[in-house]
């Protein structure tokens, strides 16, 4: 309440000057009160907000995180038997609803017709379908794989492990479809923690064929005409000498644009980008302004190149010698949001593992419950981030928040906690599932309960057995950890990061969060919408350099909806 104020009122023996002088003061009075009334309230409006952020922090950003996270659940059913090959009781469902056919996949409508046991078998079909999720448009693929062109990529996958050599696998299929060349598919060697083997023992290589122009190694060798560069008997090469072995010479010959020359560093992602067709650079219109806008976003302190540049252009083979560690999406840029998109969903669906990998997990994942548990990876041993080594008591603390009370956690590890495990060699895949102790653990199964934390080791001798090839194993928790209800993984990892990413693929997965057991949730995600993330991130993450170590959001945004 404002006071009342009598000097508004006319005063006896005043002159005119005096009166027109106390109105004056009367005004000015009454106007700070009005300022100060207003200013109070804005104070108590800011006290209540600073007070609802200081005490329901916690709640707030645990309910933004799950908005903008959250997706409806959808299941696209065409050709769902063929693919998938399930009893006729779903079949004759079809029959009586159709419409369930080539659209969104209602699950309760289809409920009300099917029993009990019928009612799993859906359940379990849609869970195979989105496991699976390339089926989504491998109705659209052609028949017969893609024909060979006369111009080349070649590439000596990254001297490291498995995911670093798949980011090399999908970086040269990337530039490849870019630039509408053929992909030369390395032979087999002895790769790092694998053993002798090559790219196609995990990856579908019939798919493959049918979404980008690929030959084998061989078939390259007979196809050109460069004076025979040295050629190496296929599984002759081990991980010291690497890939590159097979192309010795390859590099310096003419007609062959040898990408080390053009950048002599050794990791080619993070640090450069190709446009396609070119740069912008343009701003003489308000549509070109836009698009060289969003460029310097997502290009930001990456080096540049156009593949229309003559010397790659011209070029019969471009040969990427050991330097493709990286991110495909942010290797390419695309000026053609649509072709972008294209290439995106070509190395979504046809670079995935072997169908019997998905079957071997299929088996982990149906004792556990498809999301009815949640999935840690903690990286350890030869680990060289040895920051990323953090206390089993800390990760229970960062990742409180997320699990609930008595739920299975699986723990994805190469951790060798007794010392006898210490002194075997830690490149022993075999490692994993005969670690009996696991004693490193104890402070998560105190804390989650010890029927609750679970290892591959569990399931090996029941699910899985000794005629498992050992380098699938890494793979087959991979796709485990993909149908957790949650998933947390450790930081600069890329076996983590392609974990992230086949949640990113699966349309039923809800919680696509990038979560790191380094990180408190809900605290640490603060970033997350921002994007391009490699730009907007803070630390190693971002700051312009896209960090291998970390897949983002980018690689599954957008990649679902129709192309036009």
């Amino acid at each position: 309440m404002l006071p009342v104020l009598r000097g508004s009122q006319p005063l006896k023996g005043k002159s005119a000057a005096s009166k027109r002088k106390g109105a004056k003061h009367v005004r000015m009075i009454r106007a700070m009160w009005t300022i100060l009334a207003l200013a109070g309230t804005v104070f108590v409006m800011w006290m209540v907000f600073f007070g609802s952020v200081m005490f329901n922090s916690e709640a707030a950003l645990v309910q933004r995180l799950e908005q903008r996270l959250a997706q409806s659940e959808s299941a696209l059913v065409d050709h769902l038997l063929q693919e998938t090959g399930v009893g006729s009781s779903f079949e004759e469902a079809l029959q009586k609803d159709p419409q369930a056919r080539g659209g969104t996949y209602n699950m309760t409508h289809l409920h009300n017709k099917l029993t009990a046991q019928d009612d799993a078998l859906v359940r379990e079909v849609v869970h195979r379908r989105h496991t699976r999720y390339w089926l989504e448009s491998k109705p659209t693929w052609p028949k017969d794989p893609l024909p060979p062109s006369d111009r080349y990529v070649t590439f000596s996958p990254w001297r490291g492990g498995f995911n670093n050599i798949r980011m090399s696998l999908e970086m040269a299929a990337a530039f490849a479809l870019a630039t509408n060349r053929t992909l030369v598919m390395p032979p087999g060697y002895a790769m790092y923690l694998r053993g002798q083997s090559s790219l196609v023992s995990y990856f579908d290589y019939e798919d493959l064929r049918r979404g980008l122009s690929v030959v084998t190694y061989e078939e390259f060798y007979d196809r050109v005409d460069f004076g025979r560069f040295q050629k190496e008997k296929p599984g002759t090469v081990n991980h010291h000498g690497g890939a590159e072995r097979y192309y010795s010479g390859l590099g310096s010959m003419p007609g062959v644009y040898n990408t080390k020359r053009m950048w002599p560093s050794n990791a080619i992602g993070g640090q450069i980008v190709y446009c396609v067709p070119d740069c912008p650079q343009s701003q003489d219109t308000h549509q070109d302004r836009q698009e060289y806008r969003w460029f310097q976003q997502f290009s930001a302190k990456l080096k540049r190149f156009s593949v229309s540049d003559p010397a790659l252009a011209d070029a019969q083979v471009v040969h990427f010698p050991e330097n493709l560690l990286g991110h495909f999406y942010t290797m390419v840029y695309f000026r053609d949001p649509q072709q972008g998109r294209r290439v995106k969903r070509i190395i979504r669906d046809h670079i995935h593992f072997r169908e019997e990998i998905i079957e071997l997990a299929e088996r982990i994942i149906s004792k556990l419950g498809d999301f009815q548990y949640s999935c840690l990876h903690i990286r350890r041993n030869e680990f060289q981030f040895k920051d990323a080594w953090t206390p089993a008591e800390t990760i229970v603390e960062n990742t409180k928040r997320l699990f609930k009370p008595g739920e299975r956690m699986y723990i994805s590890t190469d951790e060798l906690s007794d010392e006898k495990e210490r002194k075997r060699k830690w490149s022993d895949p075999k490692a994993m599932v005969t670690v009996a102790k696991h004693t490193w653990f104890e402070p998560m199964k105190e804390a989650w309960g010890r029927k609750n934390v679970l290892f591959l080791s569990d399931f090996y001798d029941d699910l899985l057995g000794p005629l498992v090839p050992d380098m699938w194993l890494g793979c087959i928790e991979s796709v485990v950890c993909s149908r957790a209800r949650v998933f947390v993984g450790t930081r600069k990892s890329t076996f983590s990061g392609y974990i992230h990413r086949l949640r990113g693929y699966m349309l039923d997965v809800g919680q696509k969060l990038i979560l790191e057991a380094q990180s408190v949730y809900p605290y640490d995600y603060f970033d997350y919408f921002r994007g391009p993330e490699w730009n907007n991130l803070k630390g190693a993450y971002g700051g312009g350099h896209p960090y291998w170590g970390r897949e983002y959001k980018e690689s599954w945004e957008w990649v679902h909806d129709p192309l036009g």
